[in-house]
């Protein structure tokens, strides 16, 4: 099952729409927090919204979570130890007031456990992946360097 979240904000049907495509085409189950569902989908489920724990227990069964690049799904991601797929809204397609989650792709679009996409061909080849690793922040080599260095200066005499 893939996990889709658009945040708590803003709606995002241009990803509701491209995930229900991508499960109609190949039968996937996705279940998707979608603050204002799209009409006419049908291969999806979405959800306006769902409570901490429903969310925490989908989280938890999925093999995959899709959303927006906001910092929340990053979390997400990070706390279930689950793949990451990125789909930055376009403020210059009216899906925010700037640019600032495809900046946030940028940054983290090298990390480990994290796929950007940035149209629905992209979005359809991570969906299918079946070899993603999961997003674990803690093991990132940036991380690591931010540790040591805190650490020698802790110890430093």
């Amino acid at each position: 099952m893939i996990l889709a979240t658009v945040g708590m904000q803003l709606p995002f049907p241009r990803l509701i729409r491209a995930l229900d495509a991508i499960a109609g085409r190949h039968g996937l189950h996705v279940v998707a927090q979608a603050i204002e569902p799209v009409a006419g989908l049908v291969h999806l489920d979405q959800r306006a919204s769902l409570s901490p724990a429903e969310f925490d227990a989908l989280a938890q069964a999925c093999t995959l979570i899709v959303g927006h690049a906001g910092i929340g799904t990053m979390l997400s991601a990070a706390a279930h130890t689950k793949p990451l797929v990125l789909f930055p809204r376009i403020a210059a397609l009216g899906e925010h007031r700037n640019e600032h989650q495809l900046a946030t792709a940028r940054h983290f679009g090298g990390q480990v456990g994290i796929t950007i996409a940035h149209d629905a061909a992209e979005l359809e080849h991570a969906c299918l992946r079946h070899d993603a690793p999961p997003y674990r922040p803690a093991e990132q080599p940036r991380y690591r360097a931010l540790v040591s260095t805190v650490a020698d200066f802790v110890s430093a005499d």
